[in-house]
């Protein structure tokens, strides 16, 4: 069956309708037909398959219109992104960003996800040199009246959400902006269009007593210690559960100031996502089975502000140097490879942020405890630190974050106590005395 197809040449993309022939002695032979354009090669498509269906030679002779057509070709090129689809697109931007370093393997993941789950179906095969902002509007409008792909956390099918829609955005937009550096196209038709407005919530989370209720009421012991450490060191879930035995300073000189050092986290990354990023991977624990597409590493954070050290208190540390001793034996009756993790299955494997969700979900339920997820420990402990000093700067430290402006937005409430304060010694140091003279 004749076919079109492109190949890139020096001056810009050329179109062929190719078709097979077959000789005298029986051979197949193929027959390549040079068009001016795509539009061209559509034209002549029926022509040539009616060619091929009775198995004639397409005759390309001097006065022929197609000759005239391939030669005008060589004289003016053709616009280079006339056969390039959104997919082709997105899928050449990704790869350039992961190939040169700006993405990690879980963004490139997550990335990669988003287009095969909502972009491609929808308008993957659009060409681009075609694609207008309104098409674009339209198809951000249309979005959120779809179904989400079902994810393994989900408890529900849900429709598509804002935030999704947005996550879209940031994907489409430098991916065009990628074309037009290339000259694929013009313009971007993806600069200013409207986005869905998100209404910011804030994360719902346990206050300093719900957190020691839901500690005490914990009889699942390895649950109950992720809790202490993720709460105490503002950990993310990440961080907590690639916590390993050698960054845990607690025994020795340690034992005066203990700390724990957090310099990987726990993901789970597929290969291909792994293999086209620069993503550091110290460690990438054995697959249940052969055919499993993504495996858990513990692998370098995204960020350099993410590595740090972060002090806990002693009684905590207490507790995890009996979580070792317990651990130790436990172990050590098994010929289950060790990995020095500090939260682990009795075969040495990491305990995954999936089990640690299941867990603790089923703690909420059991004793009807507000419903929050565990990453909101990790916010509960920065508002117990920030009450406790009003330190900005300490407490950005031990979250790991880059700048002050994460704590000035979330916390913005506990911020706002040191300066009612700052408001009250004023008072106080201006206008009491001038009160007192007035009565």
């Amino acid at each position: 069956m004749a076919t079109i197809t492109s190949k890139q040449r020096a001056n810009g993309l050329v179109y062929y309708i190719v078709y097979n022939h077959t000789e005298e002695d029986g051979s197949r032979k193929q027959k390549w037909i040079r068009c001016n354009s795509l539009h061209d090669a559509r034209l002549l498509l029926p022509e040539i398959e009616d060619y091929e269906h009775r198995n004639l030679i397409y005759p390309i002779p001097q006065e022929n219109q197609q000759y005239r057509i391939a030669a005008k070709a060589k004289k003016a090129p053709i616009e280079i992104g006339a056969g390039i689809t959104v997919k082709q697109l997105i899928m050449e931007y990704m790869d350039h960003r992961c190939k040169n370093g700006f993405w990690e393997a879980a963004t490139c993941q997550y990335n990669e996800s988003l287009s095969k789950n909502y972009i491609y179906p929808y308008i993957g095969d659009y060409l681009i040199v075609k694609i207008q902002p309104r098409d674009l509007q339209l198809f951000y409008n249309d979005l959120p009246n779809h179904e989400a792909v079902r994810q393994r956390k989900m408890d529900s099918v849900t429709k598509i959400t804002k935030r999704t829609v947005r996550e879209i955005h940031k994907i489409i937009r430098p991916a065009f902006a990628y074309a037009v550096n290339l000259g694929y196209i013009k313009f971007n038709p993806a600069n200013d269009l409207e986005q869905p407005k998100l209404e910011m919530k804030k994360r719902e989370q346990w206050t300093e007593e719900e957190v020691k209720k839901a500690i005490e009421l914990c009889d699942d012991p390895d649950l109950r210690l992720m809790m202490q450490v993720m709460y105490c060191a503002t950990a993310r879930s990440g961080e907590l559960l690639g916590l390993q035995w050698k960054c845990v300073h607690i025994f020795g000189k340690d034992a005066e100031h203990p700390y724990i050092y957090i310099d990987k986290e726990l993901a789970r990354l597929s290969k291909d996502s792994i293999d086209s990023t620069d993503t550091v991977v110290y460690l990438t624990f054995p697959a249940f089975s052969p055919n499993q597409v993504t495996r858990l590493v513990l692998k370098k954070p995204k960020t350099a502000s993410s590595v740090r050290k972060v002090y806990i208190p002693f009684s905590l540390a207490e507790k995890l140097r009996q979580h070792k001793q317990a651990q130790d034996e436990r172990l050590s009756m098994s010929d289950f490879p060790r990995y020095d993790m500090v939260f682990c299955h009795d075969n040495g494997r990491p305990i995954s942020d999936d089990t640690m969700l299941k867990r603790f979900k089923r703690l909420l339920q059991e004793h009807g405890l507000r419903q929050v997820d565990p990453y909101s420990l990790r916010h509960s402990g920065a508002t117990t630190k920030l009450r406790a000093s009003h330190d900005i700067k300490a407490v950005q430290g031990d979250m790991g974050h880059s700048s002050t402006d994460m704590l000035l937005n979330v916390y913005a409430d506990i911020v706002d106590e040191e300066r009612q304060k700052l408001a009250a010694h004023m008072e106080s140091q201006l206008f009491a005395d001038t009160d007192d003279s007035t009565k």
